[in-house]
C-alpha cells in the first residue's frame, strides 16, 4: 500500500497507509479489532489531535481513499471469499446466511440496484388543455345553469 503523494509529508503518509490497515483491522494481534485513535496517534507517535488535524484534510483523504482501493483490489479473491461465506451462512456466528452480504453480492452482479422505474399510468388528454376565452366562458355558464343560474359572489360580469 505505497501510493506516492507529494500533497502529504512521508510522515502523513505513513500515518494514512496505518489509519487504512486499522480500519482493515491489520494491526492488531487478532486482527479483529480496530485500535483506537490514541493507540493508532500513540503508535504514530504524534498526537491526537494532530492525527484528528490530518484526517481533515482533503489531500490526506484522498489519499487514504487510494490506499483503500488498493487494499481492496490486491485482495479481491479474499474479500469475494469472505462475501460467498457470509451469504451462504458459513462466516455468520449463527450459521444463518446475512441479508447485507446477499443484498451486496447481487448488486455486484448486477442482478439488484436501488433504481425505482416509475410508471406514469394516468391518461393523458387527447385534446389540448389549454381553452380560449370563449370556451371557458360558455363553460361557465353552462355551470351557472347546471347551478340554477345563482350568480351570488361572482365579481365577473359577461359582456355579451
Amino acid at each position: 500500500m505505497s501510493t506516492r503523494n507529494t500533497k502529504l509529508t512521508p510522515e502523513q503518509q505513513r500515518a494514512a497507509d496505518m489509519v487504512v490497515a486499522n480500519e482493515y483491522r491489520l494491526l492488531t494481534p487478532d486482527k479483529k479489532k480496530k485500535l483506537t485513535q490514541a493507540e493508532l496517534a500513540e503508535m504514530l507517535g504524534i498526537s491526537e489531535r494532530t492525527l484528528r488535524y490530518w484526517k481533515e484534510d482533503s489531500a490526506f483523504r484522498d489519499y487514504m481513499a487510494q490506499e483503500s482501493r488498493g487494499y481492496a483490489y490486491e485482495n479481491r479473491a479474499k474479500i469475494f471469499g469472505a462475501l460467498i461465506g457470509l451469504a451462504s451462512g458459513e462466516l455468520t456466528p449463527n450459521g444463518v446466511p446475512s441479508v447485507n452480504a446477499i443484498k451486496t453480492y447481487l448488486q455486484m452482479e448486477g442482478l439488484l440496484s436501488n433504481t425505482v422505474e416509475i410508471k406514469d399510468e394516468r391518461k393523458q388528454p387527447e385534446e389540448d388543455v389549454y381553452k380560449s376565452e370563449e370556451e371557458v366562458a360558455a363553460e361557465m355558464a353552462e355551470l351557472k345553469a347546471m347551478l340554477g343560474g345563482n350568480d351570488d359572489g361572482d365579481s365577473t360580469k359577461d359582456n355579451e
